[in-house]
Order: structure tokens, then sequence, then C-alpha cells
């Protein structure tokens, strides 16, 4: 089952990489690859375990570095891409990203699932979230109610000396 899953999401990492030009799935890696690192850094406290997935996960930038260096030498050039050869090339690119995702992914969780799903909310969590189900518009009714307590407290406060005010006139007021 873990397999077909996996199998799955590098299928709809790939289709979604192939929609993208070649300049944008390389931004797109080192987006991911800094949101990797972020998550490490923020959630894995043994330093040797965080400075052994960091390098890896330099090693998988650095190695579709080398791939794109290599795919650029052979020959994929603008002209390849006008006869036709650069989208193929482009196909690669994409399935080749997707899989160096995947396989980050995969070594990230051995070491810890909770933080693929840690990374999978960083990616996917701020743009996947429904604008009825966000939280800003608790956010602005606990600062509308901020404000409100703050004069209920100063109106409390004032009847508060008000009603000592009147205790002590109807005590001085009772006494011959």
């Amino acid at each position: 089952m873990s397999k077909v899953r996996e199998a799955i999401e590098e299928m709809i990492e790939e289709s979604y990489l192939a929609g993208l030009s070649e300049d944008e799935i390389r931004r797109d890696f080192s987006r991911f690859i800094e949101t990797c690192r972020a998550v490490i850094r923020a959630h894995v406290h043994d330093r040797a375990v965080a400075s052994g997935l960091v390098e890896s996960l330099a090693r998988e930038q650095a190695a579709m570095l080398v791939a794109d260096r290599t795919r650029a030498a052979r020959g994929s050039t603008a002209a390849d891409a006008a006869s036709g050869g650069g989208v193929e090339s482009a196909e690669e690119f994409a399935e080749q990203a997707a899989r160096r995702k995947r396989l980050v992914l995969r070594t990230i969780g051995e070491f810890d699932p909770r933080l693929v799903q840690l990374i999978e909310e960083r990616r996917f969590g701020a743009s996947a979230a429904p604008a009825e189900s966000s939280p800003r518009p608790r956010v602005e009714r606990r600062h509308f109610w901020d404000r409100h307590r703050l004069l209920l407290l100063r109106l409390g406060y004032a009847a508060t000396v008000l009603l000592i005010i009147v205790l002590i006139y109807l005590y001085h007021a009772q006494r011959p």
C-alpha cells in the first residue's frame, strides 16, 4: 500500500511540475529544499541527525544542479525547444525533480514521519486552506473584544470608585 501511495504522490508531483517551465521547476525545487531545511532546523533537536538530513538535502540539490548542467551541455537549448526536443527534455526534468523530491521525503520519513507531514503542511497548508476556515476572523474578533474589554474595565473601575464614594458619603451622613 505504501509503495502504491508513493507512486501516486510522485505522479501527482510530476504532473504538477510538467505544467511549469524549467526555470519554475528549478525555483520550486529550491523552495522545496528550503522548506525541508526550515522544518528540520525547527523540529530536529539532535545535531548529528539534523546535520545528516541537511547534508542529504544538499546532496540532492547538488545532484539536481549537475543533472541540469549536463542537460544544458548536451544541447537542450532554445533551438532544441523549437524543434520539439525541448518538450521531452522538460518532461524528463519534471520527472527527475519529482523523483528527487519523493526521495528526499522518503529519506526524511525514515527518520521521523511527522517531519514529512510538517513539510507537506508548510508546502500546501497556506494555499490549501479554505477562506472560511482561516483563523483571520477569529483574530479580528479577539481584537474587537480586547478593545471593548478595556472599555468595560475602565467603566467597572469608575463604577467601583463611585460606589466607594457613595458608601463613604452614606456612612458619614448616618453618623450623628
